[in-house]
């Protein structure tokens, strides 16, 4: 358990970091109902320039306003801070330039805390070096595999549950379906609605990943797993237990477009052009692709781009 206490007393920003589900945010969120703090909690999506975040600092709260009372400390929490991808670090930029240049003493009473699992990040790192950093480790170790195939069980057993809760809704659905076969048992037509159910959810996953529209993940993971398990409802098959639950760990192809969309950004910003103009370039071998980039990223951009 942190003491928070006696960290605030020291530090007026830090950035809690370490392990999904480790009770980073819940830590936190404990700290400032339970003390009767004034905060603001955010997630970083949802901050979307500089502005966003000055008018978060400069928001009253309306009740102390009218009873005339004294500035009281005000705690603002960012969440998902390791959330941010290539082409939205515009932000982390400026919380680094923020506090490099000690922006924060024009807050004389405001505390900053930023939350995330990231320290690998080149922009993270940077921003380390100016707040100060702490690690939350879990009183107790959880195994997050067997609490994902434990979850599929469930579902195929057709138990009550609250899905508000569920984190890896992707693992999730990855795993029922390497698992629906069981229930289904050589039912052909029930299996052929199925893959059509988990086709168009794929679809949309596949237009989510390329437009980052993150919260459309949540409306296939109900075309998947909750609808197929509807679907399964009256039929009848023998209890699932979570030790028959196969779990192949697969790389999915979105991580590798994940992958060559930062690098192509990469090479982007290296080269100081758009996509268009690095195409152009590349088609008509540019001088200044070979005194830039080394050989395998030249092989590398040519064989995505071609």
């Amino acid at each position: 358990m942190q003491d928070f206490d006696s960290i605030f007393k020291e530090h007026r920003a830090i950035y809690l970091h370490g392990k999904t589900k480790s009770g980073k945010t819940t830590s936190i969120l404990d700290y400032v109902n339970n003390n009767n703090k004034e905060y603001r909690y955010i997630k970083i999506q949802d901050l979307k320039n500089e502005q966003d975040f000055f008018n978060l600092l400069k928001t009253q709260n309306i009740y102390n306003m009218f009873l005339k009372q004294e500035k009281k400390e005000k705690y603002i929490i960012i969440d998902n801070l390791d959330y941010i991808h290539t082409n939205d670090k515009k932000i982390l930029t400026f919380f680094i330039k923020f506090f490099k240049k000690k922006m924060m003493v024009d807050f004389p009473n405001v505390f900053f805390i930023f939350i995330g699992t990231n320290t690998q990040d080149k922009k993270i790192i940077e921003l380390m070096e100016y707040i100060h950093t702490r690690e939350c480790i879990p009183e107790q170790y959880i195994d997050y595999d067997k609490a994902t195939k434990d979850i599929v069980c469930s579902f195929l057993n057709h138990e009550h549950l609250d899905i508000s809760k569920f984190g890896d809704k992707n693992i999730i659905s990855l795993i029922y379906h390497e698992n629906s076969i069981i229930p289904i048992n050589n039912n052909y037509t029930l299996y052929e609605i199925f893959l059509q159910n988990f086709c168009a959810g794929d679809y949309y996953d596949r237009i989510s990943f390329k437009k980052q529209l993150w919260q459309f993940n949540e409306m296939t993971f109900y075309i998947k797993v909750v609808y197929n398990t509807f679907l399964l409802k009256h039929k009848t098959h023998p209890l699932i237990h979570s030790d028959s639950i196969i779990f192949t760990k697969i790389l999915t192809k979105f991580s590798n477009e994940y992958s060559n969309q930062n690098f192509v950004i990469r090479i982007c910003k290296l080269l100081k052009c758009q996509k268009e103009e690095l195409y152009t370039m590349i088609q008509h071998n540019d001088v200044k692709l070979l005194h830039e980039l080394t050989l395998a990223e030249l092989n590398r951009i040519k064989r995505l781009l071609n």
